[in-house]
């Protein structure tokens, strides 16, 4: 019993080290399959999926996610299979409350604002017009101007999805998971969304070893260790933004 106790404990660091790897080579997988489907979406649009299609008439309410589901097989998988591309393998938590998301709370998320919010035209996810007339929030005179492909300056330095996790020079904030389907980087993000539990002490974090997945607008994927802290450098801002350029002044005067 002895020995077979030594050789389980040498053992189980192997299996989790194996496990861990599938893991993540599923979860990059995912992300390979939700840029495929954005890719051919971009080549059939000339532009990027809005952050939401708002509905008119009958017409229902789409997040992104289900936009991409135009672009089946590489997109569409029903809610809840063990198998959806929308599922990271990481993630232990409650669905998204909405039934008709694909996505999941804290699982991928895309960048819609850049490192401001719609009216600066910076993300990937477009750009709200009417708002001024019909008010906020979101009313049937809300339109969506998507983010035309050529508007991307750099796709190789341009973050389009990825694990839904936040990076934010305010330790409190940093490593915080997304609410929606929507990520960047925030000066701060703790306010009404500050939990017991430090995020970086959260289930899914811990699982996911602080090593996040994202996908380019090139096709190209990168793992960024989140346990290294963020600064808001010029390049690691300019890396969510579709001119290429910081905007540092904007970022740090918009607090979330």
């Amino acid at each position: 019993m002895a020995i077979v106790a030594i050789l389980v404990s040498l053992l189980l660091p192997v299996i989790s080290k194996v496990k861990f790897q599938a893991n993540l080579m599923t979860c990059r997988n995912n992300l390979r399959q939700i840029g495929l489907a954005a890719q051919v979406y971009v080549t059939t649009h000339e532009a990027y999926p809005p952050m939401t299609s708002l509905g008119t008439g009958d017409q229902p309410v789409l997040p992104w996610s289900r936009l991409l589901d135009l672009a089946e097989p590489y997109g569409g998988h029903p809610p809840g299979q063990r198998n959806s591309v929308f599922r990271c393998p990481f993630y232990r938590g409650v669905q998204a409350q909405d039934p008709t998301a694909r996505v999941y709370l804290a699982q991928y998320a895309y960048n819609v604002w850049g490192v401001g919010m719609w009216y600066h035209r910076l993300g990937l996810g477009g750009y709200m017009t009417n708002v001024a007339v019909a008010g906020f929030p979101m009313a049937p005179l809300i339109t969506v101007e998507p983010t035309r492909e050529s508007a991307v300056l750099a796709p190789s330095d341009m973050i389009g999805f990825g694990d839904a996790f936040n990076r934010s020079p305010d330790p409190r904030s940093d490593g915080a998971a997304s609410i929606g389907e929507t990520f960047g980087p925030k000066v701060m993000n703790h306010g009404a969304l500050i939990s017991t539990v430090p995020y970086k002490e959260q289930v899914s974090f811990r699982n996911h070893r602080g090593r996040f997945n994202r996908w380019f607008s090139d096709g190209h994927l990168e793992t960024e260790d989140l346990n290294r802290p963020f600064r808001g450098t010029d390049d690691q801002l300019r890396r969510w933004n579709v001119d290429h350029q910081p905007h540092g002044d904007l970022w740090r005067s918009f607090v979330w």
